[in-house]
């Protein structure tokens, strides 16, 4: 497993329902060796704190070989590596199926854990042309994840990384996604979530308007 790319924001904005929005998912490669601090990475532009960047959404990650797909559904797309927004384009089997919260990743001196699942929003919609993908990306269960970092340190691109089963948690990334888009789950998969201390805040408070 390495890291193919290191993506950092270039500050974009666009009209949205008559209002100027600023946004962060224009990713543009660098390779540069580039610090992950606790909260972000060192010259990613954070357009929005409240749903990016902070403690448990510091970096956001995106198994590469997802691209595949989306080619398939938007060839005349150019989906350079940080279409999704992610910081880190991954390559080696970082798969939403397998991967549970609380897992980890190594890299170099760096040490992140998994936090939270992507969601889409309107941003994504925009970045692609199309309102439709936000669906499409909600429906593929390709929701790429957030890290929390437990260690900072500098990331590059071709870095090797390690993956490390916790164990800490048994809600994989795609249940967790999918739970937390239709707010349904099977009654296991919110004990699980409910049982472990490192829960994000923000699956935290969607658990209790549920229950």
């Amino acid at each position: 497993m390495y890291i193919r790319s290191v993506n950092l924001a270039v500050p974009a904005s666009f009209d949205w329902k008559g209002e100027k929005v600023s946004t962060g998912i224009v990713k543009k490669a660098t390779k540069e060796r580039i610090a992950i601090r606790h909260d972000t990475l060192q010259g990613d532009t954070i357009a929005d704190p409240h749903y990016h960047g902070g403690i448990w959404k510091a970096v956001y990650a995106m198994a590469t070989e997802h691209y595949a797909y989306w080619h398939k559904k938007y060839p005349e797309l150019d989906k350079p590596w940080g279409m999704f927004g992610e910081n880190l384009s991954i390559t080696g089997g970082l798969f939403e199926d397998r991967i549970c919260l609380g897992d980890q990743l190594r890299i170099g001196d760096v040490l992140l854990e998994v936090s939270e699942p992507r969601l889409p929003c309107f941003k994504l919609g925009w970045r692609f042309g199309t309102q439709k993908v936000v669906k499409q990306f909600a429906q593929s269960e390709k929701f790429g994840f957030y890290f929390k970092v437990l260690q900072p340190g500098t990331v590059k691109a071709n870095d090797k990384a390690e993956w490390m089963a916790t164990g800490k948690c048994k809600a994989t990334m795609q249940a967790t996604g999918n739970w937390m888009l239709s707010r349904e789950a099977p009654e296991e998969i919110t004990q699980w979530l409910l049982d472990w201390e490192g829960l994000s805040p923000l699956i935290r408070s969607k658990i209790e308007t549920v229950l």
